[in-house]
């Protein structure tokens, strides 16, 4: 190589010798970062998804019973993508699960409040007893 092939590289810069030869990630985090330890605890939610679609099925069968057995689907995923290397799934099917099963909790205990407030107007009715 003779002098008049030589590139003056900028400080810093990734084709510097001594540099690592890839670029950097751009700025904004369009890579995912890497969620950490694999040992990381990622929890799956399956037991309050189960919970919650037995609830569901019970106060408020049309609404809160499919978001429970989505809350089952997602929650069963976590433990085999975390068994599998993918971090990144697991942790995506555990923040699903629980989005879930926050939905059909909040709309089992909407159906709860109806069904106390209908028990509560009939045992206050004289004419549901036959009297």
């Amino acid at each position: 190589m003779s002098d008049d092939d030589h590139v003056e590289w900028p400080e810093g810069h990734p084709g510097q010798p001594g540099q690592p030869s890839f670029p950097p990630p751009p700025p904004g985090g369009q890579f995912q970062q890497f969620p950490g330890d694999p040992n990381t605890r990622i929890p799956n939610h399956m037991a309050w998804a189960i919970v919650v679609t037995i609830t569901g099925f019970l106060f408020c069968w049309l609404i809160a019973l499919p978001l429970g057995i989505a809350a089952i689907v997602f929650a069963s995923q976590v433990d085999n993508k975390k068994r599998a290397g993918d971090l990144l799934g697991a942790q995506e099917a555990s923040n699903k699960a629980r989005s879930f099963a926050i939905g059909a909790t909040a709309v089992s205990c909407v159906g709860l409040l109806f069904f106390i407030v209908y028990i509560a107007a009939f045992l206050n009715d004289p004419s549901y007893f036959g009297l």
